[in-house]
């Protein structure tokens, strides 16, 4: 502290330094360096934050003239942390996940399988109402009845709220009236229309299947 009072602008040029070098190393703009680092930030504000981390640190290693090896230690540290807040970001909570898996769960039950209408040797997921193999359009009550049959309890509030923002089940529209592939009369209901990843097999079991033979 008393080298920092003493040079206050010398340490000031340091931290601004020190930030400008750990944000390219953080969040290069070159894409030769993005290629051989394979790794690097997306997120322009995780970057910063900590760019003023690294910085910060690297006036403190230079007030106690730290050995390198401490120096790279917290340095790949801070690095570890930035990743893993931005991988935070970019993943589903545990509510969006678990209430996905929930209804991949319901896929494997015979009952709730029922005759396509328009194809007799056919048999629809009924609790997916989207016409568009591309789509799984989810009535609420319908679901929330659903879990409830099998034992399976949420925070509706919470859930719906962070449905909004599922990054892999992403949100197209919320209660949009859509004609009902499952009765086919021309009937229409309100749900909740997700783009289904591309899991192949997931987007058949949320569609049609072969009818059972017992």
């Amino acid at each position: 502290m008393s080298e920092i009072l003493k040079d206050p602008q010398g340490a000031l040029k340091t931290i601004l330094e020190g930030c400008r070098h750990f944000y390219l190393w953080l969040h290069p703009v070159d894409l030769d360096q993005v290629k051989q680092r394979g790794r690097e930030l997306k997120n322009d504000r995780i970057a910063f934050t900590h760019t003023l981390l690294l910085a910060g640190g690297h006036l403190v290693a230079k007030i106690l003239k730290a050995d390198q090896q401490t120096w790279e230690s917290f340095a790949n540290f801070v690095l570890e942390l930035a990743h893993e807040r931005e991988e935070s970001l970019r993943a589903d909570s545990f509510a969006v996940v678990d209430f996905f898996e929930q209804i991949k769960k319901l896929t494997e039950d015979d009952r709730y399988w029922v005759l396509d209408p328009n194809r007799p040797n056919q048999e629809l997921f009924r609790l997916n109402h989207s016409k568009n193999p591309e789509i799984l359009a989810l009535s609420m009550p319908e679901i929330e009845a659903a879990f409830k049959e099998a034992g399976w309890f949420f925070d509706k509030e919470k859930l719906y709220l962070e449905l909004k923002q599922s990054k892999e089940f992403k949100l197209i529209k919320e209660s949009h009236n859509i004609k009902d592939r499952i009765k086919d009369n021309g009937s229409t209901l309100r749900a909740w229309c997700f783009e289904i990843p591309g899991d192949e097999i997931f987007k058949r079991n949320l569609g049609t299947r072969t009818k059972k033979q017992f």
